[in-house]
Order: C-alpha cells, then structure tokens, then sequence
C-alpha cells in the first residue's frame, strides 16, 4: 500500500477521482486480459491510451491505468480506487470502515450501522463496505479509522475465554 501513496497523490493532483476511475476498475474486472495488453512492451504508450478511449474511460482514468500497468502495479488499480474513494470521503466529513458479519446484512441495517457509527466517532457520515466471514459464526465486526468494534459470536466467546484464564 506504501508504493501506492504516491501515486494516489499524482492521480490527485491530475485531478482523479474515485468515480472516475470506477469504470477503469470494471473494465478490468470484465476483461482480465486487458491488465496483461496494458503491460505489453509490445504496445506504446499512445496505442494504450487510444485502446482505452475506446472504452470510453475517463482519460485520467485511461491514463493512470496506462501509468500502473507500465510499472508493473496493475494489479494494484482496486487498492488505488479504494485510496481515492477514502480520500473523497475523509475529505467530506466522514469515515471508511468495513462491515464483516458471516451473513449478508440488509441495506436497512447496514445504514443503521452506519449512523451510529458515525455518532460514535464524531463524523458527518461513515461508510460500510460489506464484507463475509464464515469465522465470525454470528453478529458483525466494524473495523473503522483503526478501532475495532466487535459484535460477533467470535468475538464473545474469544472474550469469554480470556476472562476465564484471568480467574
């Protein structure tokens, strides 16, 4: 993630930003040959970037695409769009966090999660991205600017076990 540093602040600089690069990130997801044609010393730069304006990706997308795949860190475009998504939100007021459960939770709760947590930290807003864990065998786990918050069965009994060899 170090190596990606400066690079989100380049693509800031440009003026990058996370909704744009979004549809870079899909395309790639689509076609996972297209990471492999970015790399190619067999393309020039120019041929890359006109490939991806065929796509119809924002040119700054394009470009730090191009840029990535030329030193070798295309595989690292969901880091640098998760970077810039967290910049985007830190800057309006609010918070990143993920929201793991061994469940899909529902829409409904996870903006209950949301508020909440956002009152619990003083934000504007925080925002969950959802994530499954079979270990956590019930409840949920917010991890959101470096606390963990622990509701799952997991937790409990891990909790639980503790207290116990303290007695």
């Amino acid at each position: 993630m170090k190596t990606l540093l400066p690079l989100a602040e380049a693509a800031r600089l440009e003026g990058l930003k996370s909704v744009d690069f979004l549809p870079a990130i899909q395309a790639l997801e689509l076609c996972p040959e297209l990471g492999r044609t970015l790399a190619s010393p067999l393309l020039t730069h120019q041929e890359k970037l006109g490939l991806l304006s065929s796509l119809k990706l924002d040119h700054r997308a394009a470009n730090t695409l191009v840029l990535l795949a030329e030193g070798g860190k295309i595989s690292q475009a969901r880091d640098l769009a998760r970077l810039l998504r967290l910049r985007a939100i830190v800057t309006a007021g609010g918070a990143l966090g993920i929201l793991s459960s061994a469940r899909p939770i529902s829409e409904e709760n996870r903006h209950r999660l949301e508020k909440a947590t956002a009152r619990r930290l003083g934000v504007s807003f925080v925002v969950l991205e959802p994530q499954i864990d079979a270990d956590l065998y019930g409840g949920f786990r917010i991890i959101v600017s470096g606390v963990t918050y622990d509701y799952s069965l997991a937790g409990a009994l891990r909790d639980l076990g503790s207290l116990l060899l303290e007695v």
